[in-house]
């Protein structure tokens, strides 16, 4: 009998800590919704420890950089390193590092999956306008 009961205590010690870890006091999160790389995107903050404006600005520097990235490496604007390479006959010197490791993660998954992800059907899906 003592045994069971020691049992007991304990899962009930166990499911107390699970509780009381699993639930924070003033938690929550701050959503912030941005239209990005043709896409609606929501940013999700933790509150914890965080202000308001802390949150907001914190929002908009990963929005800033959301945005920064599509313009280095998107496909749709013509200024972009993407379209810059596409059109280019032996690619570019001056592209950026964000293209460049997008470029470099496009290659190895490529090559990891035998073809079976080909990055460079980009442009045979425009024509074929999929």
């Amino acid at each position: 009998m003592k045994r069971i009961s020691v049992f007991i205590a304990a899962c009930v010690f166990a499911a107390s800590l699970l509780t009381l870890t699993a639930c924070r006091a003033g938690g929550g999160y701050y959503d912030a919704e941005y239209f990005l790389m043709d896409s609606y995107m929501t940013v999700r903050l933790s509150r914890d420890g965080m202000t308001e404006d802390n949150l907001s600005q914190l929002s908009s520097q990963t929005a800033k950089l959301v945005k920064d990235i599509e313009s280095e490496i998107s496909a749709e604007r013509g200024e972009s390193d993407t379209c810059r390479f596409n059109s280019s006959e032996s690619g570019i010197s001056d592209a950026g590092e964000d293209f460049r490791a997008v470029l470099s993660a496009s290659l190895s998954a490529a090559e990891k999956t035998k073809g079976a992800y080909d990055p460079t059907l980009y442009g045979l899906i425009r024509l074929w306008n999929v």
